[in-house]
């Protein structure tokens, strides 16, 4: 794998930095510590060192830009970067800027998934699954990257059904109206159900200990709850996002979810 860690000193990249030495990297896998010039002062070798292992090779970066998050975004598209890990915050630009615009505009940019890190721990994990495009491709990547075999998989499906407007609406008909939504939440739950559970049973053929579950309501809550009820380490989840000409948008649920998590959260776009 070729990882970039984008760090700069500050106390969210070296949460970033304690992750990233938490994540059983695959013999082989080439880790770019990545500064952009301007935002710290010191050397880059005492973080870097602390990254080494047998089997692993660790690189230095330092860019000259005024965008830290142009100049990620762009590193990573030269280093052919699998996955970015990024702090939530930053020294500089970073430094009063909300995880809503730093680390969103490096996952809406970014050529491939995108962790913030949160914690530093990398064991126990949720993923989201909503049957969307870059859902199916946060699937694939559970179930073909080595980094992980051997963690704790949640996967969780949230049914949502809009809830109609019954103020002013006859007895008769708002009944029925009752009676037509509880249907739509049921069949929803089941659908959503299902696609759980075949997650999860693909996720375990390809090795990974996987286990489903199914709730109703507003997506970015649940997930919210779900992480903060199973003390996740990670919340996997796709952009479900929508492209245009300039930029892809990351989906309302990506960003509530990116915005409000204790736990570190991996973004991933459709392939």
């Amino acid at each position: 794998m070729r990882v970039l860690i984008a760090f700069d000193g500050s106390h969210g990249a070296t949460t970033a930095l304690d992750l990233a030495r938490a994540i059983p990297w695959p013999t082989g896998s080439v880790l770019d510590l990545f500064r952009v010039d301007g935002s710290l002062g010191s050397s880059l070798a005492e973080p870097a060192a602390s990254l080494e292992r047998e089997g692993i090779s660790v690189e230095q970066t330092v860019e000259r830009r005024d965008s830290p998050q142009e100049a990620i975004v762009n590193e990573a598209a030269r280093f052919g970067a699998d996955l970015i890990i990024t702090g939530s915050r930053g020294h500089g630009p970073m430094t009063t800027a909300l995880i809503g615009s730093v680390a969103r505009s490096i996952a809406e940019h970014a050529p491939c998934p995108v962790l913030v890190a949160r914690r530093p721990t990398f064991q126990n994990l949720l993923f989201a699954e909503d049957g969307s495009p870059s859902a199916f491709n946060a699937r694939r990547i559970l179930a073909t990257w080595p980094i992980f075999s051997g963690r704790v998989l949640h996967v969780l499906s949230v049914a949502q059904v809009k809830t109609p407007i019954l103020s002013g609406v006859a007895a008769a008909v708002s009944g029925d109206a009752r009676r037509a939504q509880q249907d739509a939440e049921m069949e929803a739950r089941s659908s959503y159900g299902r696609l759980a559970v075949e997650c999860a049973e693909q996720l375990r053929i390809a090795g990974v200990a996987a286990e489903s579950e199914v709730r109703s309501g507003d997506p970015a809550e649940e997930i919210l709850a779900t992480a903060e009820r199973r003390g996740a380490d990670v919340i996997v989840l796709g952009s479900r996002g929508r492209d245009d000409l300039s930029r892809v948008m990351l989906g309302s649920v990506a960003r509530e979810v990116l915005l409000r998590a204790h736990a570190s959260v991996m973004v991933v776009r459709k392939s």
